[in-house]
């Protein structure tokens, strides 16, 4: 069987490697990676995942005319469903974008890179950063970029901006903003436009995903549901049928 082998880089940075290694296996679900172990040798610390074939944005960029709406549609909806297994297991990702969504095929896709992911207090339901570091702040909601605070909500922001990435086909949010430039932006209450090709509900999520105040944001099981419901959405039940 083929499969995946991503390499800790930097020795000093075991601890991390270790830590999103624990986090991918404590997740199941259809439209996640998933990790099947660990291995060890004299020089370096490997982590063997499952093979996929590359991420829908290199997708997008490369082969646009094999992606329809349809496709977009189906990986939308998939991508709400393994948040919303993250949302349940009390965990954030904090780094949603095109990028860590992968292929498996053109009918599932799989969300990855969970170097930045961590377990949520019990009582607040948040994770605080701590520590300084770079952040991807184009993908960032206010909360998170303003007081590094990181809910299943700020994920509910990473996941518009994901969609948006999708349905423009690959443009880069924002363009050529740098960090500052985007908080003014979202702070004055304008947000990313429509893309051409961008069904009007579907924005219209975005939009909801948007919101300046996260509890008026929609949970992922609600945007799971926004999915499965709209008839013109494929479904993910052969998906989950198709699940081991």
């Amino acid at each position: 069987k083929q499969v995946a082998v991503k390499r800790l880089k930097d020795s000093t940075a075991s601890d991390d490697f270790m830590r999103e290694a624990d986090i991918m296996g404590t997740l199941n679900n259809p439209c996640i990676l998933r990790i099947y172990g660990l291995v060890q040798d004299k020089s370096c610390l490997m982590m063997v995942q499952e093979l996929m074939i590359c991420s829908i944005l290199e997708k997008l960029w490369n082969s646009p005319n094999e992606v329809t709406e349809n496709h977009l549609k189906l990986w939308s909806s998939q991508i709400a469903l393994g948040m919303q297994h993250m949302e349940e297991q009390k965990i954030v990702h904090r780094d949603l974008a095109a990028r860590n969504v992968l292929l498996a095929s053109m009918s599932q896709i799989k969300i990855s890179d969970f170097g930045l992911s961590r377990s949520t207090d019990a009582f607040t339901n948040a994770y605080t950063q701590t520590t300084e570091g770079k952040i991807p702040i184009k993908w960032y909601s206010p909360e998170s970029i303003e007081h590094l605070k990181f809910t299943s909500k700020s994920d509910v922001w990473s996941y518009g901006v994901t969609l948006w990435e999708m349905f423009s086909y690959g443009d880069q949010p924002y363009g050529n903003m740098n960090g500052s430039e985007v908080y003014m932006y979202i702070q004055s209450g304008q947000r990313l436009q429509r893309p051409p090709l961008c069904p009007k509900n579907t924005y219209k999520c975005m939009l909801q995903c948007w919101e300046w105040e996260e509890e008026k944001r929609p949970t992922f099981r609600e945007l799971n549901q926004f999915f499965q419901n709209d008839n013109d959405y494929q479904k993910t039940l052969t998906v989950l049928k198709s699940f081991r």
